[in-house]
């Protein structure tokens, strides 16, 4: 019976805790893994925002990104989902 109480409430905090962390402290983290893993170079971001549910996510806004080997330039109005 606590087991399913305990179970619940550590999802929730697994879930909803990210949600108050600010993600600008973390620039050269998210840029580094962007870099690495999308060889994506993220040039300029409005706001990013942690999104937990259907599935928690990074969602960046107002972005300007630069492909790593190639000269083009990417600008999205719309946010970007980092899964």
């Amino acid at each position: 019976r606590y087991f399913f109480v305990i179970f619940l409430i550590s999802l929730a905090l697994f879930l909803f805790i990210p949600k108050f962390f600010d993600n600008k402290k973390n620039e050269d983290v998210l840029k580094d893994h962007l870099l690495q893993k999308y060889s994506l170079k993220l040039i300029y971001y409005k706001d990013v925002k942690f999104i937990s549910l259907p599935r928690p996510r990074l969602e960046f806004y107002d972005v300007t990104l630069k492909l790593q080997d190639n000269p083009i330039n990417l600008k999205t109005k719309k946010p970007v989902r980092l899964k």
